[in-house]
């Protein structure tokens, strides 16, 4: 079986990724800031869960079956650094 071979100069087939007004695809996103915060804390129990379609919210476990949510929607970085803050405070009394 012979395979033929197309010269795209001859033809004026233009690869896809090649034609007027596509772009690249988009840049990685960066990391999760739970990541950062499981490498810098790499003992402390912490599971993360992506998810889409849900309410962003940090749970916490206490001792004798304690728990305790706080919704993080529509809070920045260090907001949700803030309120992680509070929940570990309130483990300890």
């Amino acid at each position: 079986m012979r395979r033929e071979t197309r010269n795209t100069a001859r033809s004026g087939h233009v690869p896809t990724s090649r034609r007027a007004g596509t772009t690249a695809p988009p840049p990685p996103p960066p990391p999760l800031p739970a990541v950062d915060l499981k490498k810098a804390n790499p003992n402390f129990p912490i599971l993360v869960r992506e998810a889409e379609g849900v309410e962003p919210r940090l749970v916490a476990r206490y001792d004798r079956g304690v728990e305790k949510a706080v919704s993080v929607a529509g809070l920045s970085r260090d907001q949700v650094g803030a309120e992680l803050e509070k929940l570990v405070a309130a483990g300890g009394k």
